[in-house]
């Protein structure tokens, strides 16, 4: 896992899953008690809250989950300003 800047996540997990068609990544608090899970399958993504929340969004285009990873982000690590990162193959 890579740490990084809470404004960086966003634009790394985009840059770093461009050319892959499965991927998995994950995003965790610095203690690594919460964390935001995203499922690359093809052009489809399926994102899961695992924090203050526990859900499941299915389905997603790559706007919607860009758009819904930032929303849940300020919920799932409000007072976080390094967040861990890992990509890897699915």
């Amino acid at each position: 896992m890579k740490l990084i800047s809470y404004q960086q996540v966003p634009s790394f997990l985009q840059k770093q899953s461009k050319n892959k068609m499965q991927c998995e990544m994950i995003v965790a608090s610095f203690k690594r008690d919460r964390k935001i899970q995203i499922h690359k399958d093809n052009e489809t993504y399926t994102l899961l809250t695992d924090g203050y929340e526990h859900e499941a969004y299915p389905e997603l285009s790559e706007k919607e989950m860009y758009k819904l990873l930032k929303k849940k982000m300020k919920l799932e690590f409000p007072r976080s300003h390094k967040l861990y990162v890992d990509i890897h193959d699915a």
